[in-house]
Formats: C-alpha cells, structure tokens, sequence
C-alpha cells in the first residue's frame, strides 16, 4: 500500500442468510421457579447439565447451617426484575445482533454471515432502570442441535449498571466454541436471566430472549478456508543479501492476523523457500515492487500450486518502506483485483515488506499483509478522508470508511469501535473490518474452498502472454496458462502477432497495480510460440515491439483461444 498510513456507523445492507428449515428439536428450558438451585457458573461459556447444579465463590447461593445443625434449602432461582435484555450480538471478527430486545432477528434483518466451525463470541447486552440495586444476575444460554444435543452455558455477574458494549466484561459473554461441535448449522439458541428468590424487586422486563422460543443462531452450511503460499525474499538488490527471516512463531503470528480478519474456519499457511531476488528497488513510489510481483507471479505459474493458493511475498530490506525511505516508498502491493474464477489463479499474488526490527514483526507488517491480500480476493481501496488511495470502491457503504460495527479479535479478544477504526482496505489507522468486507471475503473464501471439493469443473486454459511494465521504466514478458474474463481488452489496447507472414490481432487486458506502480496487459496466444515470429503491443503509447526470445515461456496448455 501507499506511504503515510493507511489506514458513523455503515449503513449495512441486509443479508439474506441461508438457513435450513429443518425439524423442530425440542428443547429443554429452565422454567420460572426453579428450585434445583444455582447452576454452574463462573467463566462464561461454561457448560452445566441442567440436573446438575454447582456454583463458584461469586455466586454461591447454596445450603448453609445455623449452627442447631438445621440446612437451609437453597433459594429458588427466578427471572430477574428489572434489568431488560436489549440485545444478542454475535461477533466472528464483526459484530451483527442475533436478538433484539424479545424477538429473533430473522436472515433479512442480518448483516453478515455466519461461518460455520468458526468460534463465536455471544454478548447479551443489557438496560437497569435508575434504582437498580447492584446484585449478581445469572445469564443461561440455552443451545440445541440438529443431532439433538442441549447445552446450557451459564455466567454470573455482578450487574451494577447498563451493559456497555466498549467493555466485554460489563456484558454477559459466551463463546460458541468450534472444537466444542457448538458452531454448527441447525444450532438454535436462547438466552434468559435469572436471580436468586428475594434478590430483587419489581417485575421482569426482557428476561428472556427470543421470548417465542428458541431460534437460529444462523450458521451457514459452506466451509470456507484461505491457503496461502508464504514466500520469503533473498533480496540481493542494491548490494544488500538480506534474506526475510521467517520462524514459526512468526507463522503463529501471520496466521493470527489472517485469521481474525478473515471469515474462514482456518488459514492454512505454507513457507515456501526463499526466493532470490537481485533487481534494484528503489526508494520512491515510482519504482516499488512491480518487478517482485513479476517474480512471483512467474514462481507461482511455474509451480501451479491448486488454483485457490494464494502467494505472497515476504521482503525484508531492513526498513518498513521500500528503499529505507520514511513515506516516499510502499509498504506492499498486489496484482490489482482478480475475479473469483479458476483461470485468474495466477494473478493471487501479492508482496509485502516485512519488518522485524529487535527480531519481531511489526504491526503496520502484518496489517499491510492483510490489506494486499485483500486485493487478491477481490477488494478494492476504500475511501477515508486522509488517506488519499486511489482505485476505490464507490459501493462502500460509510461515506469516511469506518467499519460500521463493533469488531472483536477472536485471539487476541481486543474490540474495534465502529465509529473510530476504519476498514482495512483503507489507508486510514487504526483499521479492521466490518460486515461490507466481511460478506465480500466470505463469499470469495467459499468460492475458492468449493473447488477442493469438485463443485466446479476446472474451465478451458489456454496460454496468455503476460507484459509488465514497471514505473520506474523497463518491461517483462512471460506466458502462463489463464481464462482471462474480462476478455473485451481495455481501451483500444491489442498485441499483434506475426505468423506465417501475416500480422494476427488479439485484444489484450489492461490491469493496473494495486498501488498504481506500473501495469499488465494479457492478451491470449493465437498459435504456438515456436509460430511466432514477431509481436508488438499496440496502445495508448502507440506501437511497442517486444523482443519475442526474451519471452519466457511458462504454459502449457496446447489450446488458444479463438478470435
């Protein structure tokens, strides 16, 4: 991305969730009045059988002697009055309400996905009139599956005001647990607070939620996971040899900021060998990184990984900015916007620098990893008022890039304010993302996970040739096997082949870098390589004839596209 940093509430369009109208499961609930006594409590998203009751040290309402040897029975547990259940937020990386108030929040009223296999955080958020009288409230949530499991998690808390939603410990907090079988499709929910007999006074407000019974929690049926292909740069450039260290607990930590800003079940990383790489890159804009892209895209056609595996570039030259420069160079970039087919493989490319100084990675590093790698499933810069990219996307919702709703680290549990972080695939800080990008790289990870399992036929390839052309001047040229979609060209742009004699005219595909350092053009072969005999590229810049043995030839594909 550029240099400097890049990084209101989003009005967040409705999602229609898929859910499964399956059987109806009974579910058992506990019931206003209940004498068995307090059930387990203490961390939330602890579980307790409902026959089986036990309590922690905070909330200990159990027998107690007085002393002539007689027991007490313990208090019957009741709803609670006057503290109002305002609502149930689910939040995978982007917080979405699943309740409001009684009632169930139906798929047209959702504003993201729901990942399956994903842990999931539960907040109940809460209202007390002015003359509460601080006491400990028991919050029970109720869970049912489509194998005809039920669960209760239970956590006590010492209410003494409103819930804010700023602080995870002041709301009743749950987390659905992946390894647990809890975030599974068909998963039903509801959630309802309880108080000791005698605790409290006045009447129950919205104790229970969804108060018609249990409902969806909404999980959908698609896996969804992100391979991604880390390649560490020998960088010989300049006179450097510097080789972009990478230890497993690097991995850990690349893998964590993937993952918490990603809507996948997991992140599978792979570290690649490094990769020699001993062009210049210069200390301004100008010269960035066009010329590693051109590498690795080169490595990744070369090896033809699975056409869902992203590559992406480590490069370390003992700075944060391309060329040591502070705000003149590039923190990373990627191979503009690749659609979600499986022809445009070979453009999920993306590089980042990669500064470790005292041995750990920065932040800004990890962050700019998120940001390119965004480029490469889909996503476009986003607006905020002092960033100043380029390329941005005019559907984003919230017109100064602010995420639009609370985000939660999975991990590291730390919230992001909706009105203060900004989307990630802006150059505004501090950044995450919200349900816009969430939906979008959702739909992308799903997309790409389905071909692992066969539901989609790999679509005709044939050999395209490829030139980059750098900013700071000079031009590549290759061929790999694509499908390129967007096959109308751009502007006027073509290359010409000459075979047999006779000049043959294909379109070529215009694609700028994602931080305007250069640009592509691909146009598909008409003929054999070997049949070639010259090619020009004809454009804007007029004709430009490009040396056709300097072409490296990296498909294989035996078929070309027709006029």
């Amino acid at each position: 991305m550029d240099a400097g940093v890049y990084g209101a509430p989003v009005t967040t369009r409705s999602l229609q969730l898929s859910v499964s109208l399956l059987s109806t499961l009974a579910l058992c609930l506990s019931a206003c009045g209940d004498d068995s006594g307090a059930s387990a409590s203490g961390d939330a998203g602890s579980s307790a059988d409902s026959s089986e009751a036990s309590t922690d040290g905070a909330s200990s309402v159990g027998s107690a002697s007085d002393g002539a040897g007689t027991t007490e029975a313990p208090p019957a547990w009741v709803p609670a009055a006057g503290i109002s259940i305002t609502s149930v937020e689910l939040n995978q990386g982007t917080g979405q309400d699943i309740a409001r108030g009684g009632d169930w929040v139906e798929p047209a009223g959702r504003t993201s996905f729901v990942v399956q296999e994903r842990d999931a955080v539960v907040r109940v958020h809460f209202t007390v009139p002015d003359d509460w009288s601080p006491r400990e409230v028991e919050a029970r949530l109720h869970l049912s599956y489509l194998d005809g499991r039920d669960e209760t998690l239970t956590q006590a808390l010492l209410v003494e005001a409103s819930s804010e939603p700023a602080s995870l410990d002041s709301t009743f907090t749950f987390t659905l647990r992946a390894e647990d079988g809890q975030a599974v499709p068909g998963a039903k929910f509801q959630v309802e607070l309880y108080e000791p007999t005698g605790a409290g006074q006045g009447e129950p407000a919205v104790w229970r939620t969804p108060d018609d019974g249990p409902n969806w929690v909404g999980f959908e049926a698609d896996p969804a996971q992100l391979k991604i292909m880390i390649v560490p740069i020998h960088y010989k450039g300049d006179g450097s040899d510097i080789v972009a260290e990478v230890t497993d607990e690097d991995l850990a930590r690349i893998e964590d900021a993937f993952f918490e800003t990603n809507p996948v079940q997991e992140v599978l990383l792979e570290l690649h060998s490094p990769l020699v790489f001993a062009e210049s890159l210069g200390g301004d804009i100008f010269s960035g990184l066009s010329p590693l892209l051109t590498a690795v895209a080169q490595l990744r056609a070369a090896e033809r990984p699975a056409d869902n595996v992203y590559y992406h570039a480590l490069l370390d030259q003992g700075c944060q900015f391309t060329g040591c420069t502070e705000g003149g160079g590039l923190l990373g970039q990627a191979i503009n916007i690749p659609g979600p087919s499986m022809g445009e493989a070979n453009l999920r490319v993306a590089s980042s620098m990669y500064y470790k100084p005292d041995g750990e990675i920065t932040g800004l590093s990890l962050e700019t990893m998120v940001h390119e790698h965004g480029h490469t499933q889909g996503l476009m810069h986003v607006f905020c008022p002092s960033g100043g990219s380029f390329g941005n996307d005019p559907s984003f919702p919230d017109p100064e890039g602010k995420i639009g709703a609370w985000g939660l680290g999975l991990r590291s549990r730390q919230l992001h304010e909706p009105g203060v972080e900004f989307d990630y695939m802006s150059y505004c800080r501090p950044a995450w993302l919200g349900p816009w990008t969430w939906n979008k790289t959702y739909e992308r990870a799903r997309t790409l996970t389905s071909w692992d399992l066969g539901a989609t036929e790999p679509g005709a390839r044939y050999p395209v040739l490829v030139g980059a052309y750098h900013e700071g001047g000079g031009s590549e040229w290759w061929t790999m096997d694509m499908a390129l979609d967007d096959g109308a060209g751009g502007a006027g742009e073509r290359v010409e082949f000459l075979i047999d004699g006779a000049w043959v005219s294909r379109p070529a595909v215009v694609r700028e870098l994602s931080e305007r350092d250069g640009y592509w053009i691909l146009s598909p072969l008409p003929g054999p390589a070997s049949a070639i005999e010259r090619i020009r590229h004809v454009g804007g810049a007029g004709a430009r004839e490009v040396d056709v043995g300097g072409v490296k030839l990296l498909h294989r594909a035996d078929d070309f596209a027709g006029e």
